[in-house]
């Protein structure tokens, strides 16, 4: 059984960086500044737009978060922050 057979959602995203390649990790705090980047990079005319996928609700941010919570996604995904520069 493969570790995406169900589904993709909670996997650590340092699973899909190859150390072996070149790849190019956009940063989602940096995207519409770094995505025209890599697409001048690659001479590419893809423009993102602007307040798409905007919440029409409150988004819960990390004060709504119990300290159990808090501590879990630490554990959990350690490697993905260690991998990508989070504290």
């Amino acid at each position: 059984m493969s570790k995406f057979d169900n589904g993709v959602s909670f996997l650590p995203q340092h699973d899909y960086v190859r150390h072996d390649e070149t790849q190019h990790v956009i940063f989602h705090e940096h995207m519409h500044s770094d995505f025209p980047k890599l697409m001048k990079y690659y001479d590419l005319e893809i423009v993102l737009k602007h307040g798409v996928n905007k919440a029409r609700y409150m988004v819960p941010t990390v004060f709504d978060l119990e300290n159990s919570t808090i501590a879990l996604i630490n554990k959990y995904s350690k490697q993905d922050f260690d991998t990508f520069g989070y504290k």
